[in-house]
């Protein structure tokens, strides 16, 4: 168990995600010219598809710069392979520092709750604060630097960002009735991405949890990152926590054509997976999507791996001993076969 922990906070420390700033998606114009170039070439959605033929056709490679997700990304990769893909997502950094490409071919997500119609702002001092999150956590995550969870919020080990993640939790604890306002009701996306993001440092309660898994519903992708990533690491400090939650949605929220959904459904469902019940509605609701992430290059197979392992009853033992040998496809056979 405890290799798996620390291979989890690896998985972690790699590429935590594109919508964590205030403005929706990272771009890659902002990071270094070293990180703009492509590392791994991974697809998603791609059932039923020769995932191999689409592969050989793509009009990128590994040690390209990445694209930037526009329509003109899009008609070069329909006009190269033929299908046109719902989501090309940059995300920073594999091992080497380089981009990881991700094309999403098709999925399909569970209804999303209506978007709340006052027009209401969060504060500006937290909107700040969550401003300043952003450039503090792209320098985290390009030195890889690891975060614990221990405490219910993630604290990273790079100081200028624990720094800004210890004044979220205070700021959190002060405001916590305006967070959860905020999420239900406001029209503002960037203020409830960021109410999402600051109500992850709040203290651990069942109005939290209800909060953020509303939140894990809503119609804007950056609130659902935020927020469903915050139920993630809520569930490390607090398992208690997934008997809250609605499973079937995170099931469903692994089919999406949203990148950011399938990563964060997957690091719900690791948690969840330990608990033998919630391992058997995994394989029943979510095999497909997890084989296929599985096989991806980056490094976020690695949570399939785990999730697939206990699916297939692996001792987590042997089961840390294959994640960490990259005995991905031994994972795969635990989990698939009759």
């Amino acid at each position: 168990m405890r290799n798996l922990l620390r291979i989890g906070a690896v998985v972690l420390g790699v590429g935590i995600l594109l919508v964590f700033v205030r403005f929706g998606p990272i771009l890659f114009s902002l990071f270094s010219a070293a990180t703009r170039v492509v590392g791994s070439i991974d697809l998603y959605g791609a059932e039923g598809l020769d995932a191999q033929a689409v592969r050989a056709k793509l009009p990128l490679k590994v040690g390209d710069f990445a694209p930037i997700n526009t329509p003109k990304t899009h008609i070069a990769f329909e006009k190269a392979t033929g299908y046109s893909p719902i989501e090309v997502a940059s995300v920073c950094c594999n091992e080497q520092g380089r981009a990881m490409i991700f094309v999403g071919l098709g999925g399909h997500r569970p209804p999303s709750a209506p978007r709340p119609s006052e027009s209401i702002r969060l504060a500006k001092p937290l909107l700040d604060l969550y401003d300043e999150f952003g450039p503090e956590l792209r320098s985290a995550v390009r030195a890889h630097a690891p975060e614990e969870h221990s405490s219910g919020y993630a604290l990273s080990a790079a100081p200028g960002l624990r720094s800004i993640q210890l004044r979220m939790r205070e700021a959190a604890l002060a405001h916590t009735p305006e967070l959860i306002s905020v999420l239900a009701r406001s029209n503002d996306d960037p203020s409830r991405r960021a109410a999402a993001h600051l109500l992850g440092y709040a203290q651990h309660s069942q109005q939290q949890v209800d909060a953020l898994g509303k939140a894990a519903q809503d119609p804007d992708e950056g609130v659902r990152n935020n927020a469903t990533r915050a139920l993630g690491v809520l569930i490390k400090a607090f398992p208690e926590t997934a008997d809250q939650m609605n499973l079937d949605y995170f099931l469903g929220l692994i089919h999406s054509p949203v990148w950011t959904d399938r990563n964060k459904a997957a690091m719900v469902l690791e948690e969840v997976s330990k608990r033998p019940s919630a391992a058997k509605r995994i394989h029943e609701g979510a095999l497909a999507p997890l084989v296929e992430m599985a096989r991806w290059k980056a490094p976020h197979r690695m949570m399939a791996w785990i999730i697939l392992g206990r699916i297939g009853g692996l001792n987590e033992e042997i089961l840390a001993e294959k994640v960490k040998n990259g005995q991905g496809e031994q994972i795969i056979a635990a989990a698939t076969r009759p």
